[in-house]
């Protein structure tokens, strides 16, 4: 994709530095929360085939949660700007490790995107996507290791309620 032009039209404005930081507790079992610097939290177990209890995410499944919401926050980012009406925006992320020289390596990595807006506005969409995918920070990392495949659909939603697919 060829370079967007950045800022876009409107004042979005942000700040030149962030600094994100969390703790971690460990749960007595098999995994523990994560408590960010923000004031979130999020509990996580190891995965069963390494032995967890496997009664919370594995941090590799809240690794590839996060390049599908920074996708998402990224996009709603721009959609401020763009403003055109969002109905949906959905993502199955799909990730694989591959065992290397004992240790797991990021080998692919999927992401099925649909988005539904009103009668019009795909083009808004298609180009808030692009200006999305390119600017991502956390997806960005990832990229420099290893691709990350897009399967992107936009669908309009008519008078009536109905969806129309209109890009695969």
């Amino acid at each position: 994709m060829g370079d967007l032009s950045l800022p876009l039209k409107g004042k979005l404005r942000v700040p030149k530095h962030l600094e994100y930081g969390a703790s971690i507790k460990w749960n007595g079992r098999t995994g523990g929360t994560i408590y960010t610097n923000t004031g979130h939290y999020l509990k996580f177990d190891m995965a069963k085939e390494f032995g967890g209890e496997g009664r919370d995410a594995c941090p590799d499944e809240i690794f590839f949660s996060s390049l599908a919401s920074c996708l998402l926050t990224t996009f709603l980012f721009y959609r401020r700007d763009l403003r055109f009406h969002l109905y949906s925006f959905n993502v199955n992320v799909k990730g694989e490790m591959k065992l290397e020289l004992k240790r797991y390596k990021v080998s692919r990595v999927e992401m099925e995107v649909e988005i539904l807006v009103g009668i019009g506005e795909e083009k808004k969409a298609s180009r808030c996507f692009k200006l999305a995918e390119q600017t991502c920070n956390i997806t960005g990392v990832v990229k420099q290791i290893v691709p990350i495949q897009y399967k992107l659909r936009i669908k309009s939603r008519g008078s009536g309620g109905e969806e129309l697919d209109v890009k695969r």
